[in-house]
């Protein structure tokens, strides 16, 4: 009996989580942010870097925590980089990054965003982590203006 308890507790509490991580039950301010993260990542699966350009603000600082050897190291990249990099990739390749939920935290015109997510190329996981996004409010629109990531091979 306290098995089928604990086990109707834990889909309550997975429900309601999941219905807190739900974009439709966030705030109008909530679901901007989270329409723009969404546009960059069309516009990133497009590989349209004209549009994919307008989703940051001039200062943005992009990083990535990657490991190798089992250790973290920290990389930087440049917007020009990036979007340089996007270009390169071949129409026939397709990436996806899945998002896995969204966290969003707001204080005025600062707001970030945390993506955990699953990167896919070609339909095949090639690795996993979370995003996390800082967003200023430039002008009446939310603006990327710091991205920083872990990408992960063990995705269990």
């Amino acid at each position: 009996m306290q098995k089928i308890i604990f086990i109707l507790f834990a889909i309550f509490v997975g429900q309601i989580t999941a219905q807190a991580q739900n974009p439709m039950s966030f705030s109008k301010e909530e679901q901007e942010l989270v329409a723009a993260v969404d546009t960059f990542f069309e516009y990133l699966h497009r590989r349209d870097t004209a549009q994919l350009r307008q989703t940051f603000h001039p200062q943005v600082s992009m990083k990535s925590v990657q490991y190798k050897n089992g250790l973290p190291v920290l990389t930087e990249t440049t917007l020009p980089e990036m979007l340089q990099n996007i270009g390169k990739l071949p129409m026939t390749t397709k990436i996806q990054e899945k998002l896995l939920g969204y966290h969003v935290q707001i204080d005025a015109e600062l707001a970030t965003v945390w993506t955990p997510y699953q990167f896919f190329i070609n339909d095949q996981l090639s690795h996993c982590g979370a995003n996390a996004f800082t967003l200023v409010k430039t002008d009446g629109k939310w603006l990327i203006i710091n991205i920083i990531d872990t990408r992960r091979k063990n995705c269990k």
